[in-house]
């Protein structure tokens, strides 16, 4: 049987990425964005991510899904909004969140152990992301979450000034 996997998100620099792995493995893969880069593949599905009404129509209109993969959420009401719409015709949950959302490791780069929170040199971004994070924490007694935190994402199809903004932040890291 096909699995079938929802990315949201899944027409950004991730997603991108995820979705033709995804789609090579078998899966039927359906992508939610605002619809402003059609994909190729996968079948689309356009909403605004913040507008609940529309994410529960989709999801009511969805046969369910294995897996949702968020690659796009940046805050904690955006995130509880794709939940409160899609934890109910999922199996799991997978949530690419950000290493912003650990404390000041002051000297060095943060650690799967290290206390969340988020840090001042993110501002608001690892401070949102910490509270996205700690909601879908509290979920997975009800549903398989599984929270990836990288440190940076870098690769190809990425501008050259989303390149400069992360070497920016990093020089900026290694200095406090």
């Amino acid at each position: 049987m096909t699995k079938r996997g929802l990315v949201i998100g899944g027409s950004g620099f991730v997603g991108g990425h995820l979705v033709p792995a995804l789609l090579h493995d078998q899966f039927h893969v359906s992508v939610l964005n605002r619809g402003n880069k059609v994909t190729v593949g996968p079948e689309q599905l356009t909403a605004d991510r913040t507008d609940g009404d529309q994410l529960f129509q989709i999801a009511q209109q969805v046969p369910g899904f294995d897996v949702v993969i968020d690659t796009s959420s940046y805050n904690l009401q955006s995130t509880k909004t794709a939940w409160d719409a899609f934890s109910g015709v999922t199996q799991r949950w997978i949530h690419l969140s950000s290493a912003a959302v650990y404390k000041e490791t002051p000297g060095r780069c943060p650690a799967e152990g290290d206390p969340i929170g988020g840090a001042a040199i993110w501002a608001d971004y690892g401070f949102e992301k910490a509270a996205a994070d700690a909601f879908l924490t509290d979920q997975a007694e009800q549903l398989p979450v599984t929270i990836f935190r990288p440190l940076i994402c870098m690769g190809q199809a990425m501008t050259t000034t989303g390149n400069r903004s992360y070497g920016r932040a990093a020089y900026r890291a290694g200095r406090s």
